[in-house]
């Protein structure tokens, strides 16, 4: 009896945990849009929607190359609103007058985020 139980909260809990928060998924928008498609595996995800600004960092490999990005936003729900976005060390923000900034921010706002 004890088993079934322990199971039935597992099950429960399984769908929150998976959830991913929109701030992440705003960032894997990002990567979709800088590299032309999702990436192939994703590594490690962090999620510090909670923070001021919110922002997330994630690990993924395009190919056999492994990378990271890091994503700011304004807000933790939509509209998100880019402020900055880094993969590796090139940043993007909107203080730049980097098009390829203006070109991911309004892909994200195209997308829903």
């Amino acid at each position: 009896m004890r088993w079934i139980v322990v199971a039935g909260l597992a099950m429960l809990a399984a769908p929150v945990s998976a959830q991913e928060s929109r701030v992440v998924q705003g960032c894997m928008a990002a990567i979709d849009a800088y590299a032309g498609g999702p990436p192939d595996q994703v590594h490690r995800v962090e999620d510090f929607q909670a923070l001021t600004p919110p922002r997330a960092r994630i690990a993924f490999n395009i190919g056999s190359r492994r990378s990271y990005a890091t994503c700011e936003f304004v807000n933790k729900e939509s509209p998100l609103e880019l402020t900055e976005v880094c993969f590796e060390a090139a940043c993007y923000s909107a203080t730049d007058s980097a098009k390829r900034f203006e070109e991911l921010k309004y892909l994200l706002e195209q997308a829903g985020f």
